[in-house]
């Protein structure tokens, strides 16, 4: 296992400081190193989308360093970060609507991971992928939840 992380220990380490809210100079100032290097940048492209951070990842090197990225790459990134955006639009906005039906029905409902994860940890909607709402509803108002 360690010869795998070895092989990508630069692709690890961008990673790494990329799904971070850090300032636009230190960011540029600790990527710059890296992205001098001969970078897998399939693997940084299926790892940050499989773990939910590839809009921070990809925001952050498009924002210190748009032209380190190769151009197949970039318009790929590109397009997916329209399509993501779009999606976590439509789901915050599905989650507001059914925050309001449920409060104005008296039922209390908890809103957990997707939008409201990705608020708490980057005060951003927009920078997790995510592809569901996850609500939680007490039992005894489980029957009202589904009527």
């Amino acid at each position: 296992m360690s010869g795998r992380i070895d092989q990508f220990r630069n692709e690890i380490n961008l990673l790494l400081i990329c799904s971070q809210r850090i300032s636009s100079g230190e960011l540029s100032e600790r990527v710059a190193p890296i992205l001098e290097k001969d970078l897998d940048w399939d693997f940084l492209f299926r790892v940050s989308y499989r773990n939910g951070i590839f809009p921070l990842v990809f925001g952050n090197l498009l924002k210190a360093s748009p032209d380190a990225i190769p151009d197949e790459v970039r318009s790929s990134v590109s397009s997916t970060l329209k399509e993501h955006t779009e999606n976590n639009m439509f789901l915050t906005g599905q989650t507001l609507r059914i925050l309001r039906r449920f409060a104005s029905a008296g039922i209390p409902l908890l809103p957990f991971k997707g939008p409201l994860l990705s608020i708490q940890a980057f005060g951003d909607p927009g920078l997790r992928t995510y592809g569901d709402l996850d609500l939680l509803v007490q039992p005894k108002h489980l029957n009202e939840a589904i009527t």
